[in-house]
């Protein structure tokens, strides 16, 4: 059984991933496809996964993002620039 994370940063990121993939109609499978990563992926990034958070580069949270931009709600959006602000310490 995977382990869930409880930093705070890996948890809001989770949530505000799984907002925007919501957010732009996209099952896990198509982003997954679109991100060149597995389903499982995904789940596993979605379901906050310790090890996936870890692993989870910048490069697939940008692309993330910019796939489901365009379709996101203003307040999701938002939400991800402040948090990519705290991981970035900017």
């Amino acid at each position: 059984m995977a382990i869930k994370s409880t930093d705070v940063l890996h948890i809001e990121r989770s949530e505000v991933l799984r907002g925007l993939r919501l957010e732009s109609s996209l099952t896990q499978q198509q982003i997954a496809d679109k991100l060149g990563i597995s389903r499982e992926k995904v789940v596993a990034v979605e379901n906050c996964h310790v090890k996936s958070m870890l692993a989870l580069e910048l490069d697939t949270v940008k692309n993330w993002w910019e796939l489901c931009r365009p379709r996101a709600d203003i307040q999701t959006q938002k939400q991800f620039v402040k948090l990519m602000k705290k991981e970035l310490s900017i």
